[in-house]
């Protein structure tokens, strides 16, 4: 596998579980890739259709083959409740360089199918050479957190599914 940024264009989710009795869900997303992890925005009152559109770069090196997206409703007072997940590969990615914006499945921890996120993703090789010619601005691992939309690192591992649909 190659070595480089990934960048993860979070954009939106759709049909999400309400797993709030009194109030809209509050979602967020957890990125897992490799050792590390960011966590989105939380979407405040935005129910089971909310809107993110928030990127962040990951550091890849040759051990990454997935990222993992866990989707989480915040709760004031208890713990916060997981929504589902999505586990994207991410060969086509280092292959193509980019993806569209797709929507993938959020999985529930029953195995069931509970609603799709919508990101895109862009590879960026460590040489700086991306699949469709030289990548001018590429920052370097050290830099990643000071990039716009990229949050501090936040735990998570789960397991999820994607849906090819391309919107």
């Amino acid at each position: 596998m190659p070595s480089g940024t990934l960048e993860v264009f979070l954009v939106s989710a759709s049909g999400l579980k309400k797993v709030d009795l009194f109030s809209k869900t509050d979602p967020y997303v957890v990125i897992h890739c490799g050792s590390q992890n960011q966590k989105s925005n939380v979407a405040r009152n935005q129910g089971s259709n909310p809107s993110w559109n928030q990127r962040f770069l990951f550091y890849v090196d040759d051990d990454v083959q997935e990222i993992t997206c866990k989707l989480m409703d915040e709760d004031i007072g208890t713990a916060d409740d997981e929504l589902g997940t999505v586990t994207i590969p991410l060969a086509l990615v280092f292959e193509m360089g980019k993806t569209a914006t797709t929507a993938y499945n959020v999985i529930r921890k029953s195995g069931r199918i509970k609603g799709e996120v919508k990101l895109a993703l862009t590879f960026t090789s460590k040489r700086g050479d991306s699949v469709h010619g030289k990548a001018d601005n590429v920052q370097p691992y050290s830099m990643l957190n000071q990039a716009s939309g990229v949050q501090g690192p936040y735990s998570s591992a789960s397991r999820g599914g994607w849906n090819e649909g391309v919107y």
